[in-house]
């Protein structure tokens, strides 16, 4: 059952603790006349892509090629990519680097996050 849950009208989401299976808190919220999803694990910013067509299929499919990720979305459009699976920011965002993008947590101000030191 449902241990804690916080529910924000603002932001229109909900975190919840629970012993069961994410998908049954899905259909029960589901069957009282609302949309519900699992957040991402993972939601990033993404720099430098031009369409959606090629950038952002580009973009997705490096991240769909990552051991343990389940489900990708890239948006042109936001400038964004949100990411289901056991994998961590820094993974996803070496990834969006390999394939000519910059990427950085989404919220954060790119002038404000961590810069990579030289070798």
């Amino acid at each position: 059952g449902v241990k804690k849950a916080e529910v924000s009208f603002n932001d229109e989401t909900a975190k919840i603790w629970a012993d069961c299976r994410p998908t049954a808190l899905i259909e029960a919220v589901e069957m009282v006349g609302f949309e519900a999803a699992l957040a991402p694990n993972v939601s990033l910013t993404v720099i430098g892509m031009m369409c959606q067509k090629n950038c952002g299929s580009t973009v997705e499919k490096a991240l769909l090629s990552i051991s343990g990720v389940e489900q990708a979305k890239v948006s042109f459009e936001n400038s964004r990519a949100d990411i289901w699976g056991n994998i961590t920011s820094n993974e996803a965002i070496e990834v969006i680097e390999m394939v000519g993008f910059e990427a950085f947590l989404h919220g954060e101000n790119s002038n404000t996050k961590p810069k990579k030191k030289d070798k």
